[in-house]
């Protein structure tokens, strides 16, 4: 507006000089004609050789866990630009400022920000404006940027049970050491065989058949299971930040009943199954950020007949396969074994168990 007003303020000079035959009109009208364009000129020239960054941090977050968001506009330029207005787009909310941006320099911005939902939390450069040194002008820019930073789901252990299975057992030819639980059963009695544990040895049976004989134990173990994070379908930031919070609390409680797992999922750039041992919580922190960071976390379709065959056939195998779907629900082939809500899921959670 300043400019547009200078423009008009130099023709009424012209026009009024030029009535007047007055040169002082006319000069004036010149050298205000002259300082509007090259500021103008100055400004677009300028805005070309700015630099806009932004910094998040380096390592993921938790859900509700404040950050700064801090913007950066470096000026190469020998002339420093009064004022720089911008606006940003941070996740599901909108921050704007102005501040100086001096010549030869750098200035930053920084906005706190809480995020509300795990997922990979967006910033976007909405809009950047400059103004010349007398606020003549104003050039607006549109930097076309968007960096991320990952939030991870803050969300409690669902409490999970985990059976041996009957149907898989982990033979030993020797019993289990001091501390390792009740006492295996004996699965046969064989003969000796060098490398056998003296305190395996049937000592009765073998003075009666006169050769020694060792026991051998059959022990229950648990059941393998895996944890397929693949839901389908196009779903909000609250439905995805429920359905991400849903399968940590499921990681989260199968590591509480000792139970480490693999975390899998369908690589749609690779076209194949991804997966990834959960053996504690820093392997859970590592698989969900990585999942987080895909370019598509969750497709338009389900599984691929090859991918869902590939998990049938270890189950087949003896594994227990959960699927976290994004209708918020786990379930195995036997059956359902939770369902959640948007709004109430981390209630939910506490307040359930499920039974592997």
């Amino acid at each position: 507006m300043k400019g547009a007003a200078a423009l008009l303020l130099a023709l009424a000079l012209f026009y009024v000089g030029g009535m007047f035959r007055s040169p002082g009109f006319l000069l004036a009208a010149t050298a205000l004609l002259f300082l509007a364009l090259l500021l103008f000129l100055l400004l677009r020239l300028g805005a070309r050789r700015i630099k806009v960054s932004v910094r998040l941090p380096q390592e993921a977050l938790r859900r509700g866990e404040p950050f700064f968001v801090t913007m950066r506009i470096e000026n190469p330029l020998p002339l420093p630009f009064p004022k720089a207005e911008l606006a940003l787009r941070c996740g599901e909310e909108d921050f704007s400022g102005t501040l100086p941006v001096p010549a030869r320099d750098a200035a930053e911005a920084s906005f706190s920000v809480i995020p509300r939902y795990c997922g990979a939390f967006a910033v976007q450069m909405k809009r950047l404006a400059l103004w010349d040194l007398l606020a003549f002008w104003k050039r607006r820019l549109r930097p076309a940027f968007s960096e991320s930073v990952i939030v991870l789901p803050d969300s409690p252990p669902l409490f999970t049970v985990v059976e041996g299975s009957p149907t898989m057992t982990a033979e030993t030819d020797g019993a289990p050491g001091e501390g390792s639980g009740p006492p295996p059963e004996i699965r046969e009695i064989g003969e000796y065989r060098q490398g056998d544990a003296l305190r395996d040895i049937h000592w009765k049976l073998s003075a009666r058949r006169d050769e020694l004989l060792t026991k051998r134990y059959s022990r229950e173990t648990r059941p393998r299971v895996r944890v397929v994070w693949d839901g389908a379908g196009t779903v909000s930031a609250k439905r995805a930040d429920a359905y991400w919070s849903m399968c940590w609390s499921l990681s989260l409680g199968l590591l509480e009943a000792g139970a480490p797992h693999t975390a899998t999922w369908f690589d749609r750039e690779r076209f194949g199954l991804v997966d990834r041992e959960i053996t504690g919580r820093d392997a859970l922190f590592a698989a969900m950020e990585e999942r987080l960071r895909a370019k598509e976390p969750f497709g338009e379709e389900g599984l691929p007949d090859a991918a869902l065959q590939e998990l049938l056939d270890g189950e087949a195998a003896g594994e227990t396969v959960v699927f976290a779907e994004t209708e918020l629900v786990l379930r195995t082939r036997r059956g359902e074994l939770l369902r959640c809500s948007e709004e109430q899921y981390e209630k939910e959670i506490r307040e359930n168990s499920i039974r592997l």
